[in-house]
């Protein structure tokens, strides 16, 4: 169990452990475990456990949900090699101007815009 804090606003609660999420009053299940998430403004953004996606294809892992629990939106991938999934938020680089700062596994560091799930930039660090 995770707790993150919520950016610019009144400070909420998240926690979550295996595919479960609580919001305050509200919960819900994920289909996959949850390797991390983080709230911000109105959004829940959830990497999911890339493990558990299909193997040989890029995994599609970064989710954003409603503080209820409805899906918004599932991130770009910045390739489609089967290694790329996204793997932690990037707690010292996270911003205020509406976008979020993401390491994915194939050594890409990822900024990608919050309200729709857009890849902004994927600079390749190996």
């Amino acid at each position: 169990m995770v707790m993150r804090f919520k950016l610019n606003k009144m400070i909420s609660r998240l926690n979550f452990k295996d595919n479960h999420i609580e919001v305050d009053q509200y919960q819900w299940d994920v289909r996959f475990n949850i390797l991390d998430a983080l709230l911000y403004d109105d959004y829940v953004l959830i990497i999911l456990d890339y493990m558990s996606f299909p193997r040989g294809h890029a995994a599609s892992n970064l989710e954003a949900y409603t503080l209820d629990g409805k899906k918004i939106w599932v991130a770009d991938n910045p390739s489609t090699c089967s290694a790329d999934a996204y793997v932690s938020f990037m707690q010292d680089q996270l911003s205020v101007n509406g976008e979020i700062v993401v390491w994915n596994f194939a050594c890409f560091i990822c900024t990608i815009r919050v309200r729709d799930g857009k890849l902004l930039s994927a600079e390749f660090t190996k």
